[in-house]
This record gives C-alpha cells, sequence and structure tokens, in this order.
C-alpha cells in the first residue's frame, strides 16, 4: 500500500516489536515508537540488515535499563516519546467502530471512500458538540 505523504512515526504496543514491523518502520523513514519488551537487550543489524535499523529499539532499552527499575526507564521513555498518543488513536477507533460497525455498506472503493468521508464528518460533528467538559469538584 502507497501513502501519499511522509509519515513521521508509528506508535504500536510491545506485540510490533517484531523484525517486520520495524523494517515497515525503517523503509517508510518513520520513528518506531514501539516498546520493546521488558526482556529486551541491545541488538545490532544481522547480515544484510541496514546498520541503523535498530537505532530507536535500542534507544528505548538503554533508557530501560538507565533507571533503578526496568517500569521506571519505560515510565521514562513512554513520557519522551509522547508514546500515550496512541491510545488517543485507539479510543478514536474504537469510537468509530461502535457508532459505524466494523464493515463497509459500499462494493466499489469509490463509493469506500465516500462512505467513509461521511463516516468521518458525522464523527467530526459528534466530536465538536458532544466532548465532555471535565471540571474539579469542590
Amino acid at each position: 500500500n502507497s501513502v501519499p505523504y511522509q509519515i513521521q512515526s508509528i506508535r504500536a504496543d510491545a506485540a510490533y516489536d517484531k523484525i517486520i514491523a520495524r523494517k515497515a518502520c525503517y523503509e517508510r523513514q518513520a520513528k518506531q515508537i514501539i516498546p520493546p519488551h521488558m526482556t529486551a537487550v541491545i541488538r545490532k543489524p544481522q547480515k544484510g540488515e541496514p546498520n541503523t535499523l535498530w537505532e530507536d529499539r535500542n534507544e528505548a532499552v538503554k533508557m530501560y535499563h538507565e533507571f533503578e527499575t526496568i517500569d521506571e526507564g519505560k515510565r521514562k521513555w513512554k513520557k519522551e516519546t509522547v508514546y500515550g498518543r496512541r491510545s488517543r488513536v485507539e479510543a478514536l477507533f474504537g469510537r468509530f467502530k461502535s457508532i459505524f460497525g466494523f464493515h463497509f455498506m459500499s462494493r466499489n472503493e469509490e463509493a469506500r471512500y465516500a462512505e467513509l468521508t461521511v463516516k468521518l464528518k458525522t464523527l467530526n460533528r459528534f466530536n465538536k458538540f458532544y466532548t465532555p467538559i471535565f471540571e474539579q469538584a469542590a
């Protein structure tokens, strides 16, 4: 699949700490904001792999081990990489699917594009008018 613009970063959970996901990020020149597994170690490129393929991952592993506990290092890494943005995207897709379902009604690509556009505009209107306002209670 071709994306007509530059992808700056890719955020995913630790399940995507795999060679195939890391290579896909690297090929798109996107920063890999994927937490390594808790038992991860520094990884060196294998024969035929680019030297910088594991840079983002290795930085995270180093940060994990800079602190007294790996959990502290992971929290610091998440804060520095603004990893929390991932949860906003997941919440958006969860809301989208709960309102509109998981499937397109249209059968061809042109109609699906139009259907998606209408759904997104509708969701944007929902968000504009129904965003909760939080206030501190006395």
